[in-house]
């Protein structure tokens, strides 16, 4: 694994999660989004440069403007064109069990 997105509105826990990786000498390139929007655009725009492409997308389950459900529908749509496949997981401190169900849809 080369390239990680975080997905996340809060600077706070994209700061801490650049520094515990950067603590414990991770390799991974790090590159961390506000929105999930943001995180489709740039999905679409270098869908067919594998090298561009994250390897995996960290994504907070509440995200603002774009939850995690809608990007993974619009992420499902766009992955038959992507370049290479790309592992999606879902973080969250959601303890509501529909929650937990729903992702084991995808």
């Amino acid at each position: 694994m080369n390239k990680l997105t975080y997905i996340d509105d809060c600077r706070l826990d994209q700061f801490i999660f650049k520094k515990l990786l950067s603590r414990y000498g991770s390799p991974v390139e790090v590159e961390c989004l506000d929105t999930a929007v943001e995180a489709l655009i740039q999905l679409k725009r270098k869908c067919l440069d594998a090298d561009g492409l994250p390897d995996i997308i960290l994504l907070d389950i509440y995200n603002p403007f774009l939850d995690a459900w809608n990007f993974l529908d619009r992420v499902q749509a766009l992955y038959p064109v992507l370049a290479k496949p790309v592992e999606v997981y879902i973080l969250s401190a959601s303890r509501y069990p529909t929650d937990v169900e729903r992702l084991k849809q995808y």
